[in-house]
């Protein structure tokens, strides 16, 4: 810890707040809102939505405006909000009631800051991790005087609110970029991405994709990860981040010779089978070794004849339209997710130039993607800034570099 600044104390936090909100249940309040943690955002402490109260079934405990709700479910999620509203909280919040020595949003703004995370991700460990309000009560406070504190939380609300529009402004840009993208695989769906050499103008017949295989379409293994595997399966997401790499993969027991045939070689095609709605039918080829895994039964392999290039498949499978078809043809019932099957992603209707054009379309299309690719890091990069700036801003604040 360093220094403070004269006439700051260090006080630890529950000797400035109370804990005592009751212990409710939401059915039986009328007319108040509900904040679970899901309603507020990771880092952020936006409020992304209530429901009411009365329609959730587990206990909450009961906030008032200007208490500050602290996420101790994983606290490295850092999850804090300050209602302006009374309601009620998820049972996995802390509800803080500040003193008359501690500004609310000073408050806030500590328990959102990294070196308060640090100290509560610090605390306990496991897969879900929770603090208490006696373990985060030992933190101790860097405390000015109130209006100091005011002036504190003054200056850093002028400087979160430009990194916010600086991040909004990032996002939108990212936004954009995947826009881009996907209507760029819908031009080639189209027809409308054409190479400068093809002068013709032809309109390429459209062929189901089952005419273009070298081989049977293929659902993979149904097998669960074990400790003592040694058959090396991918995982959905795989195919969903197009990585084939050992992290994307889980090891499991099979008979070798019932799964001979499902090790992937580079440039089959794996389509999901099965997966939420906005993501069954997403496609990816395979870029691996060979022989380095087999293929889950929730992918579907399609191996393309030798005259078809898969990079050009993969480009139209991915394509908007080809996206929705698959969307409209899965099927479920209530509580499980939608699938498609073999038969579905057999007729998807594949426009199909002569190879010489699926050739220059896969070069021309990885020009677009390396330079999206370039694009997008650095915009990843100015959104790691912004973080460090908020950080950064943060220490600054609770050192009295800024009142």
């Amino acid at each position: 810890m360093t220094d403070l600044p004269s006439g700051w104390t260090r006080v630890p936090l529950n000797e400035l707040v109370e804990a005592t909100r009751p212990r409710v249940n939401p059915s039986d309040v009328d007319g108040l809102p509900f904040v679970g943690m899901y309603h507020i955002e990771s880092q952020t402490m936006r409020l992304l939505g209530t429901v009411p109260a009365a329609t959730m079934k587990s206990s909450g405990v009961r906030f008032e405006p200007g208490d500050v709700l602290y996420g101790r479910l994983r606290p490295y999620l850092n999850k804090v909000f300050r209602p302006d509203f009374a309601g009620i909280g998820s049972a996995e919040f802390i509800v803080l009631t500040p003193s008359d020595r501690l500004d609310g949003d000073y408050l806030r703004y500590l328990l959102n800051s990294p070196d308060f995370v640090q100290f509560a991700t610090s605390l306990n460990t496991g897969d879900r991790p929770r603090v208490d309000v006696r373990q985060i009560g030992t933190y101790p406070v860097p405390l000015p005087e109130l209006d100091i504190q005011h002036r504190i939380v003054k200056a850093i609300e002028v400087e979160i609110s430009r990194l916010d529009s600086a991040v909004a402004n990032l996002r939108r840009v990212q936004n954009g970029l995947q826009q881009f993208l996907a209507a760029a695989l819908q031009a080639i769906y189209e027809q409308r991405l054409i190479p400068p050499f093809d002068r013709r103008g032809d309109r390429w017949p459209h062929v189901p994709l089952a005419s273009l295989l070298a081989e049977p379409l293929r659902n993979g293994h149904s097998a669960k990860r074990t400790t003592n595997g040694t058959i090396r399966t991918l995982t959905l997401t795989a195919v969903t981040r197009s990585d084939f790499s050992e992290a994307n993969t889980k090891l499991t027991t099979a008979d070798p010779d019932k799964v001979a045939h499902l090790w992937l070689r580079p440039g089959d095609i794996l389509i999901q089978r099965s997966n939420t709605p906005n993501l069954v039918g997403t496609a990816s080829m395979y870029r691996g070794p060979e022989d380095f895994a087999i293929f889950p039964d929730l992918m579907i392999r399609a191996r393309l004849s030798p005259s078809t290039s898969p990079d050009y498949v993969e480009l139209v499978i991915r394509a908007p339209s080809s996206r929705r078809y698959f969307r409209s043809k899965a099927q479920g019932i209530a509580g499980t997710m939608p699938k498609i099957d073999q038969q579905t992603v057999a007729n998807l209707s594949i426009p199909l130039p002569p190879r010489e054009i699926q050739d220059a379309i896969v070069r021309t299309w990885q020009e677009i993607s390396s330079s999206a690719m370039r694009l997008e890091a650095e915009l990843a990069r100015g959104l790691r800034q912004a973080t460090n700036l908020r950080g950064q801003l943060y220490r600054s604040a609770f050192r009295g570099e800024l009142a």
